[in-house]
């Protein structure tokens, strides 16, 4: 995978929507996430995870896609959720501050279901 590359996975859980994101989150890849987050929005998704622990490399750029994604959520009615165990999106979220306006969950708990990669 090259550095401007991302795979998002989604898969439906018991009781959410998680979007697993592999790879690079800036500049050139976060409209991908946003508009993924959208359209799951759009359908109706009641509660969305974003698993970010697969983030190898997260500047400004995707965490300000974090924040368009919250946004998004929030106008639509959806819960939205990160996982982020370790790695740089945590690191990042902790050095921001972020990790205290976000709800972000340590534990990947979805029950398996079935995955789209995208």
């Amino acid at each position: 995978m090259t550095r401007d590359a991302v795979e998002l996975t989604v898969r439906s859980g018991r009781r959410s929507t998680v979007i697993e994101v592999v790879g690079t989150l800036d500049a050139a890849t976060g409209p991908v996430l946003i508009e993924r987050v959208r359209m799951l929005c759009a359908g109706g998704a009641p509660r969305l995870r974003i698993d970010l622990d697969g983030v190898e490399f997260i500047d400004s750029r995707g965490l300000g896609a974090l924040i368009q994604c919250r946004r998004r959520a929030h106008r639509s009615g959806t819960e939205l959720e990160l996982v982020a165990r370790a790695g740089p999106a945590r690191e990042l979220l902790d050095a921001t501050g972020l990790a205290g306006v976000f709800t972000i969950d340590d534990d990947d708990d979805v029950g398996g279901g079935s995955g789209t990669a995208l």
